[in-house]
């Protein structure tokens, strides 16, 4: 897989079984690279799935099972401990010229390890587009601003970090005039779109979206954001 650009790609972490169907939709959409981060390759064993790259420090995935992927997968073995498996996944796409990357069972039981996966976004948000999905949601970071169909109804939930971060919004039920929704303090969560065509512009900050991820699939809202 060297020296190919790539536009889109999914990384299957270790976290709760993700459904088959979303990532054949996603594959449909041209996210078509598939990357294991170690324990992921479990995951995707039980899905019936042939990544294209694993890659981690191998201490999450059984020796016997990488082994059964091996000529028809790239394993990459990275020892660094500074970095999580996610991180070395992301960092790989990166040096493939990655431009928009889905993550998936990136939720489960350890909320440190779920919280840390959220925090991903925030930290790769300068570098790429970073996608997560869990269950019938999606999320990812907004700065800017971005429209993009929906279908009145869907609940959408917006959250900002600090009283810095500011939105506005169009074509929801509680409108937000340059206002923070700073997390812990004032969200916006379960807010309703009325709108076929939703507005939501973020100033000062990095904000995040939280969508119905059927609705957003069904929109081709991955690729509203070039």
């Amino acid at each position: 897989m060297k020296n190919k650009e790539l536009d889109n790609a999914i990384i299957i972490a270790n976290g709760d079984m993700p459904r088959r169907s979303n990532i054949t939709m996603l594959r449909k959409l041209g996210f078509t690279t598939l990357v294991c981060a170690d324990g992921g390759l479990k995951v995707a064993a039980q899905l019936d799935l042939l990544p294209n790259v694993i890659i981690g420090d191998f201490d999450s995935s059984a020796p016997e099972l990488r082994e059964q992927y091996s000529g028809k997968s790239t394993l990459l073995h990275d020892k660094d401990q500074n970095t999580t498996d996610i991180e070395k996944a992301l960092d790989y796409l990166l040096g493939e010229r990655c431009k928009s990357v889905v993550l998936m069972a990136a939720i489960g039981s350890r909320l440190d390890h779920s919280l840390g996966n959220i925090s991903i976004l925030l930290k790769y948000a300068d570098r790429l587009r970073l996608f997560l999905v869990h269950g019938s949601s999606l999320l990812t970071h907004i700065t800017g601003e971005v429209i993009f169909s929906s279908q009145p109804g869907e609940i959408i939930s917006l959250y900002g970090f600090d009283q810095k971060t500011r939105f506005t919004t169009m074509g929801l039920k509680y409108p937000l005039k340059k206002e923070p929704v700073p997390f812990g303090i004032r969200e916006s969560t379960s807010n309703v779109a009325e709108a076929e065509r939703v507005s939501v512009k973020v100033t000062g900050g990095i904000g995040i979206i939280v969508r119905d991820l059927k609705t957003a699939l069904k929109n081709n809202f991955l690729l509203c954001f070039g």
